[in-house]
């Protein structure tokens, strides 16, 4: 046999070895995703960028596009724990909002995303007219009221410090945004240098110790246009991030400044433009059993069960979702008791966090495969409970599922009850592709013998093949 079949051969017993034995690989993947194309006049179109198993290093600037206007921007991220690993993607939306009714037709653009350049291509958008009573976006600083705004003096260039809570309770969210306004008629007298630098400087001082945090900024600065005191600025976000303390006491942000210097001239010094300071309260929780321990914010569930009626022994799909605003990171999975006759594993859970205007929300969601052992009605909410607290409303709550299981049949043997038990603990699927198998039990359990054989057996079936070819 010549050397090239020899080569085809070793190459597809190293194939069945990786296919067996090796889990997927995580490479980073760049995904373009671009949001509805008819929309009315005021709706904004987006083109948002994901990216898995890696953070955003590098992100240039969305595209400009002729007669849309680029308005806010919110980032998201999601975990998901598997029997595979962990997934975890990030993602970046731009809204676009149309200044005319049309047919548009957009350029294709391409973007840098890490170290991959991504093509976005090319678009048509229809605008329709506005819905009646639709009224045009007001692109004044969402961010300061209409009375802070009266009080400020007029000027060309301003560094607004937001905090939109001076008292908070333990655990509530407050967040801080930082914007840098620079009015459209004197944007190229001033320039701001190492402004990447100052951005890092300013993240550091306004983030204090004691909180987790979410942060809110994309490290690449660019311009939204907003109407301030009647004129048209270009804002810019310096930081922004919202804040979860974890200890009482008296919050104290220094006044941040930025360092501006006239543009054109390489003689003339920076000087520093600050803003406020501020100050938050941060108050204890009211007595609780398990004040230390529960999440703070507004939640509700969402649930999903994959049928109501089963046979005993049989493998029932559920999952939990604690949905709403507040430290998402931080939710807990509820509180589990179930009887004796109901086995209840968990089977992973996904978490998604979005951060958009002033408000971090999202979803914690576990997965679970429950087996009842004797047949009868179990009643989910009996043996699942989540506490939080409301800082709105200054009150613990709890939350409880509302699916009922009912099981049919024989109540399980002791020894079935032990095989579901060991087939579902050691369950670890090596490919993503096995997890789709719906194989039994006990395959489970023993499962590394069964793959070990058939490489044994495909091994030994080429080796035989081989001889054969060589007997003359």
């Amino acid at each position: 046999m010549n050397n090239a079949k020899k080569t085809i051969y070793s190459t597809i017993i190293v194939f069945l070895f990786h296919l067996l034995l090796v889990p997927a690989g995580k490479a980073q993947q760049v995904k373009i995703s671009i949001g509805d194309t008819l929309i009315h006049l005021y709706e904004p179109f987006s083109v948002s960028v994901s990216i898995s198993n890696e953070e955003f290093r590098t992100l240039s600037a969305f595209p400009d596009y002729p007669r849309f206007q680029k308005g806010e921007r919110f980032t998201e991220s999601t975990t998901e724990n598997t029997n595979e690993g962990v997934i975890v993607k990030h993602s970046i939306t731009q809204y676009y909002y149309p200044q005319k009714e049309g047919t548009w037709r957009l350029p294709a653009r391409s973007m840098q995303v890490n170290d991959t350049i991504v093509k976005l291509p090319p678009l048509t958008i229809k605008v329709l007219p506005s819905p009646e009573g639709k009224s045009p976006p007001e692109w004044q600083d969402p961010f300061i009221s209409r009375e802070e705004e009266g009080k400020l003096p007029s000027q060309d260039i301003y560094l607004l410090l937001f905090v939109n809570k001076d008292t908070v309770y333990i655990g509530e969210e407050f967040h801080l945004r930082l914007s840098l306004l620079v009015s459209k008629q004197l944007r190229a007298t001033y320039e701001f240098p190492d402004i990447g630098k100052q951005m890092l400087r300013l993240s550091k001082a306004l983030s204090p110790m004691q909180c987790w945090i979410e942060d809110f900024t994309i490290r690449q600065l660019y311009a939204q246009e907003v109407l301030f005191q009647g004129r048209k600025y270009d804002s810019y976000i310096l930081f922004a991030a919202s804040f979860f303390p974890f200890q009482t006491g008296d919050i104290s942000i220094p006044a941040p400044y930025v360092e501006v210097r006239k543009a054109g001239s390489s003689d003339s010094l920076p000087f520093r433009l600050y803003a406020e300071s501020a100050h938050i309260h941060v108050k204890a929780l009211p007595p609780h059993p398990l004040a230390s321990k529960v999440p703070v914010g507004n939640f509700y569930l969402n649930e999903k069960l994959s049928t109501p009626n089963t046979l005993t022994g049989k493998v029932v799909e559920y999952s939990l979702a604690i949905v709403g605003y507040g430290n998402i990171a931080s939710v807990p999975p509820p509180i589990v008791q179930a009887p004796a006759s109901l086995e209840v594993y968990e089977h992973g859970s996904l978490q998604n966090i979005k951060r958009a205007g002033t408000s971090v929300f999202g979803t914690q969601l576990f997965r679970y495969r429950l087996v009842a052992r004797n047949p009868g009605k179990y009643p989910l909410g009996e043996y699942m409970l989540f506490v939080y607290f409301n800082p709105m409303e200054g009150r613990y709550d709890t939350l409880r599922p509302q699916s009922v299981l009912e099981a049919i049949g024989a109540p399980l043997p002791d020894d079935r009850k032990k095989q579901i038990r060991e087939a579902y603990q050691n369950y670890r699927p090596e490919a993503p592709w096995m997890h789709h198998l719906h194989l039994p039990t006990w395959f489970w359990v023993h499962r590394h013998f069964f793959l070990y054989g058939m490489v044994s057996v495909a091994t030994l079936c080429l080796l035989v093949f081989l001889f054969q070819k060589r007997r003359p």
